[in-house]
This record gives C-alpha cells, structure tokens and sequence, in this order.
C-alpha cells in the first residue's frame, strides 16, 4: 500500500492511492520499501514533500526508464527536491502574489498529457481556481516545456523529460490551502493521462494524431491484427509502426489488448479566413490556372449587381407615380374646394 502523500489532502490523497500504478511519496516512504523509490509495476510516482537525497538518484532512475514523476510545490520547502530531480543549477522558487484567485490558461492541447482535453467540452479548466501558488523561471530549467500558466503568466504546469520519462513539475498544491484542483473532475484524468505516459512498456501513447505513426507496444515476432473504423488491419511481423488511415479508436488485438485514439491535428479545425497575401505567398496554383473560370466568376458576380440595381429601380418608377398621383390627388382637391365657396354665394344673390 502506497504512503500517504504529505500534505495531500483527504480527495487528493485517496485518488492517487485508487489510481492501479500509481505511488505516493512522503517523507521516509521511499525507505519503507527497502530503498526502491516505488514498485517497478507502478508507472507513476506522485512527490508532495522533500525526500531523502539518499532516494534522488533512484527516482531519477525510474524516470529514465520511463515512469512518469510529478511533484507538487506545495511550499518553497520542495525546491531542493526539485534541483535535485533535474540535476541543474539552483532555480529560485518564491510565493506568487495572489489577488483572490488564480486560473489557468495558456494550456499546450498539443501535448500529450493534455491531448485527451483537447475537446470543447472538455478544454474549460477556468473553473478550477488557485488560492496560492509558487514563481519559478522555466528558462533556467533545460529542456523544460510549459503545458500551463496562470492567469498571471506564471508557469503552472512543466514537463521535463528525463531519460524515456516525465518529471511533471505543479507550481502549486492539490490540497484545500492551495487550490480546487482535487476537487475538479478533471484531476483523476490528468492523473491517468499522466500515468498512460508512464508506461514502462515503451513509447506507447494513448493519444495519437493522424498522420504521425503510432509505435506499437510488445514484441513483433508474429504478424498481428490492429481493428479500427475501416475494419482490421493486418500488422506484418517485424514492424512495430501503425499509420492510420483516419480518425477514430483503435485497438491491437492479442493476449494484451491496447486501444489507443487517432485524432486530427488541431490545425484542422482552425476555420478562419486566409488572407489573400498568405495565398499568393504560398504560391498555390489556383490562382492562375484557369482565366475563363475567374472571367465567369466576375461576370456572374456582374450580372448579380445589375439584376439588384434594376430591382431598385422598379422600385422608384413606383414611388415616382405614387408621387405623381398624389400632386394630381392634391390639385383636383384644391380646385373643388376652391369652388365650393363660390357656388354657395351666387345662390345667395339670387334669392
């Protein structure tokens, strides 16, 4: 049974001991399995307070071989933790200076921890807020890529790969002191993406784009079945690459089956207009390859114009005869009032 991370909170604490292949470490924990950081079946290891220095070079081993690592800067007491896990220089870790709250933004769908998210009904991390949080420089980290920041512009979330592994670095706690993140549905995913990254199998992913081959897990002694949208596909032996054809979820069949998904690149969906410079620039051959279509074009569009001004202009022939009956309307009326008067007053001078 895993230890109970330090500091953790009760949610946080019970979802990555429920997770299968997944440890926890607190102080001493590591020295309670006989000096292994965590199980080797485990893909994960979780760090929410300092270890020992004895236990550094184990887990950076564990890395290496893959695993996945993720640490919690719950306070500026882990920032040796830290140093020492990336094996660099010293790195200033400070509290960050909090109006209220912090949310998070900025985040890198294109990687593959957040691949999974990368969906409208799943991208809206603004409801997780963040009372407290520590500053750090990612430029003094090598290697280290920033899949979140704060509102603030401060590094959330970075991945450093160490070795085939991830060491996944939280500017902040899961715990009620320092934000809402045990309590969103979306930490257990982050936590399963997370150890799908970990698998110590090789560099299988879960989460795939089209276009890009899929390394296959186990061995490839025999010809084996991948089943996807189009069908099964046969896998000849020897060959560990798969490229899919199209979008959807795929499964490799055998004694250990592995479903993993192929999207399409985020790219696809941006549907924003190009301007007419990035065309041209881009050289494309549309342009000018047929002149009589653009002629038709322009001449249709012409034709459009001219059938709309005629229309207008049935429209003031109408309201010029309105105009006319109404000045006719006018005079008629002004004469036979103008009479009226008259007619009344010779009739009086007869009688």
């Amino acid at each position: 049974m895993p230890a109970r991370p330090a500091g953790g909170g009760s949610r946080g604490g019970r979802a990555s001991r429920g997770l299968r292949g997944c440890s926890a470490a607190a102080p001493g924990g590591p020295g309670a399995r006989g000096g292994q950081p965590f199980p080797p079946d485990d893909r994960m290891l979780i760090i929410t307070a300092a270890i020992p220095q004895a236990h550094i070079d184990g887990v950076r081993a564990c890395c290496k071989t893959g695993h996945s690592v993720l640490l919690g800067l719950k306070d500026d007491s882990l920032s040796g933790t830290r140093t020492a896990l990336v094996a660099g220089g010293p790195v200033p870790l400070s509290e960050a200076k909090v109006d209220k709250y912090s949310l998070l933004a900025q985040l890198d769908f294109e990687h593959p921890l957040l691949a999974p998210f990368n969906e409208p009904r799943f991208s809206d991390f603004t409801k997780i807020h963040f009372w407290k949080h520590r500053t750090l420089d990612p430029a003094r980290l090598p290697g280290a890529r920033v899949l979140a920041r704060f509102d603030d512009g401060d590094p959330a979330l970075l991945d450093l790969p160490i070795g085939r592994g991830h060491l996944f670095v939280l500017a902040s706690g899961w715990h009620p002191a320092d934000s809402q993140l045990a309590l969103s549905s979306k930490f257990v995913p982050l936590l399963y993406s997370m150890m799908e990254l970990g698998s110590p199998s090789g560099t299988f992913k879960a989460a795939n784009l089209i276009g890009q081959p899929v390394t296959l897990p186990g061995e490839a002694k025999a010809a084996r079945m991948v089943k996807g949208p189009a069908g099964l596909v046969k896998i000849p032996s020897g060959m560990n690459v798969f490229h899919a054809k199209q979008p959807g979820i795929y499964t490799l069949q055998g004694t250990r089956p592995a479903t993993f998904a192929v999207n399409l690149s985020p790219h696809e969906s941006r549907t924003d207009l190009l301007p007419m410079e990035r065309l041209e620039g881009l050289k494309l051959p549309f342009a000018h390859k047929n002149m009589e279509m653009v002629a038709i074009a322009k001449k249709r569009e012409q034709t459009l114009i001219d059938e709309q001004l005629e229309k207008r202009q049935k429209i003031w022939r109408w309201l010029i005869v309105a105009a006319i009956l109404l000045v006719l309307l006018e005079t008629w009326l002004g004469g036979w009032m103008w009479r009226r008067p008259g007619a009344g007053g010779a009739s009086e001078g007869v009688a």
